[in-house]
């Protein structure tokens, strides 16, 4: 072979080396082209922040649904909170209003003036279901029992307007007479009662604590004289100077309470006479002078008496009460009644209301 067939076959060899070399170079070329292409393409700037706004909406979109979930989970706390409320003022109110009937039963079970026929009442009661079991067994444990006097116990409501009052000793037979005997409410000594005679006006009679026996054990005597010495001698009531006007003071200061007492005088002055008089309760030197300065007696102690009236119509035994205590302060009014309230106006009518009402 020829030196000249030896360099092209050399030469034919480099070419085909040189081709296989450069396809190669171009696959490697086209595969890295490839690769590239797609990596660049997702680390592009447009491509990352389309990824942003991809995941921010994606979040965006997780927190509201949490939030929504959050919402709905605290308003259906919400509501269960409110309807438990509701449920629970309902069952408060019903029970309000169960205790408020059973109360209002026991009064009138009481209003017996008889100790005996009082205890007979409530077991009455107990025994048809209209006192609580727990209630019942209170009251059947009680070694006093507390006795309200009827309507028309101490005094039968009649037509005897304007008692005459001419003493002290007149003024506390007709008080002893309207307040009963001993009264003791069960779970409350301090409230017991003998002719008006409280535990405390015994006791600073006596200088010491009062039992609830040595109450019971009070006569007409030892009454008039805690009476005179607690309440008509000392001042205000010791300075009133007409019998009439003390009495029907000294009977309010009973029932209400001296300030509820004053504050009725003190608008019987203001609207009966015009006067100009603080409505403050103080039984002081200028309502001492303007109660014993006034004309008309009688008028003074009706509008009084029917101030008084008003008073006690927000008190809660008012509608079981009222004929009895109607009559009473007309016990303490002078007469004939100038009719200057409807409750204290003269005539059969009321009478024949009290009476009816007493027997219901």
């Amino acid at each position: 072979m020829s030196d000249a067939s030896l360099d092209e076959q050399r030469l034919a060899l480099e070419k085909w080396k040189a081709e296989q070399d450069l396809e190669l170079r171009r696959r490697e070329a086209e595969q890295k082209a490839r690769e590239g292409g797609w990596i660049s393409r997702l680390f592009s700037p447009l491509t990352t922040t389309i990824m942003a706004g991809v995941l921010t909406l994606a979040a965006s979109a997780l927190a509201t649904i949490l939030q929504g979930e959050n919402t709905l989970t605290l308003e259906r706390q919400k509501f269960e909170a409110s309807e438990k409320l509701e449920k629970s003022k309902f069952e408060t109110s019903r029970l309000l209003e169960a205790q408020k009937q059973e109360h209002e039963l026991i009064l009138k079970m009481i209003s017996v003036g008889d100790e005996k026929q009082a205890r007979a009442n409530i077991q009455f009661l107990a025994d048809i279901g209209l006192l609580s079991e727990e209630r019942a067994k209170k009251v059947a444990q009680l070694k006093t029992f507390a006795v309200l006097p009827t309507a028309n116990s101490a005094a039968p409501v009649r037509n005897r307007i304007g008692r005459s009052l001419s003493s002290d000793e007149d003024i506390i037979d007709l008080i002893v007479q309207w307040e009963g005997g001993f009264i003791a409410p069960g779970d409350d000594d301090s409230r017991a009662t003998n002719g008006g005679v409280t535990l405390a006006a015994l006791s600073k009679q006596l200088g010491r604590p009062a039992t609830l026996d040595e109450l019971k054990a009070l006569d007409r005597a030892k009454i008039g004289e805690i009476y005179k010495a607690e309440t008509l001698t000392p001042d205000p009531l010791g300075r009133v100077a007409d019998p009439a006007v003390k009495g029907a003071l000294a009977n309010a200061w009973v029932m209400s309470g001296p300030r509820a007492a004053t504050v009725a005088f003190q608008r019987a002055m203001r609207d009966a006479f015009g006067k100009e008089v603080v409505i403050d309760g103080m039984a002081g030197a200028r309502f001492m002078s303007l109660i014993n300065g006034f004309p008309d007696r009688d008028l003074l102690i009706e509008t009084a008496n029917c101030a008084l009236l008003d008073q006690l119509k927000s008190n809660p035994a008012f509608a079981s009460f009222r004929p009895g205590w109607v009559a009473r302060l007309k016990d303490f009014t002078p007469g004939p009644l100038k009719g200057l309230c409807a409750d204290m106006a003269p005539g059969a009518a009321e009478i024949a209301t009290a009476v009816q009402r007493t027997a219901q």
